[in-house]
């Protein structure tokens, strides 16, 4: 979380295995610029999808064109960030959730599972 008060954060992060998930809880414009603007000069981030409701930044893809926007109760993240995936298989997070499980990315290795369920009829 940062922010002034914890409390009440400006940016949450949520990690979540093969991607982040990162929270603006007062869907501030400006901060989701300067997140994406310093997200997209890391060599370890491969792709950026934003929440439509923010707007349009350089360098990202709505979530609503991989189907990342649903009617879930829980709060939609703002932004969704994907990790870099090298020929040897690596990512650039890959944290283990319980024995042996990971959740899914969407680096070229694996397809993203959002993507895939979007094209099956």
């Amino acid at each position: 979380m940062l922010g002034q008060d914890a409390t009440k954060p400006d940016l949450v992060v949520a990690t979540n295995g093969g991607s982040d998930l990162i929270y603006l809880p007062n869907k501030d414009k400006k901060l989701a610029d300067r997140t994406i603007k310093a997200l997209l000069e890391q060599d370890y981030v491969s792709g950026l999808f934003v929440d439509d409701k923010l707007g349009r930044f350089p360098g990202t893809l709505p979530m609503s064109q991989l189907n990342l926007k649903g009617k879930a109760v829980t709060p939609t993240p703002s932004i969704v960030v994907n990790f870099r995936s090298w020929s040897s298989g690596l990512r650039g997070a890959d944290q283990l959730l319980g024995p042996g499980r990971r959740h899914g990315c969407c680096g070229r290795a694996k397809a993203c599972t959002a993507a895939s369920a979007a094209a099956t009829p």
